[in-house]
This record gives structure tokens, C-alpha cells and sequence, in this order.
């Protein structure tokens, strides 16, 4: 997109606008981090996911699942947890 420079702000208001324009925005909490910085990988196949701080400071956020339960969390600067599903 021309005009829009990458930061993960950026990519959290696409991500919310493309929920919104297709009204499934409450479809967008599933697997999903309230905190921008952080992100939520899913493998099916193995059954795990991790999150992801892709910062080098410390963050808080909360974590929805798949199933829309969710858990709050810290992480350190660039830190990955693992998770089973």
C-alpha cells in the first residue's frame, strides 16, 4: 500500500480494517494479541502455537485463543513462548 509505512501500528489497523469491511469483527479475536507488538502464530499440524514479542523492551497483552478464551501475559524483550492447543 502506497503511503502506509510498515510498523506493527499499521499492521494491526489493516488487520482491523479487513475484519471490519467483511463485518466479522467479532470473528478478529481468535488468536490474536491486544498488544500490537505482539503476535500469535498457529501450527495446526503440530497442535501449538507461540507468541511472539517483536520488540526489545518488555510487554504485557492478552491472548485469545481459538476457541475466544483467553489469558493475560507478560514477555520479555524478543521473547517466544510455546504453547499446546
Amino acid at each position: 500500500m502506497n503511503g502506509l509505512p510498515f510498523s506493527f501500528e499499521n499492521a494491526r489497523l489493516l488487520y482491523r480494517a479487513i475484519y471490519y469491511s467483511c463485518h466479522r469483527e467479532d470473528d478478529m479475536k481468535k488468536w490474536y494479541s491486544e498488544n500490537y507488538n505482539v503476535d500469535v502464530n498457529v501450527y495446526p499440524s503440530t497442535q501449538s502455537y507461540c507468541v511472539v514479542n517483536n520488540t526489545y523492551e518488555p510487554q504485557d497483552t492478552v491472548i485469545y485463543r481459538g476457541d475466544g478464551s483467553f489469558f493475560s501475559l507478560h514477555l520479555e524483550a524478543n521473547e517466544i513462548k510455546w504453547y499446546q492447543i
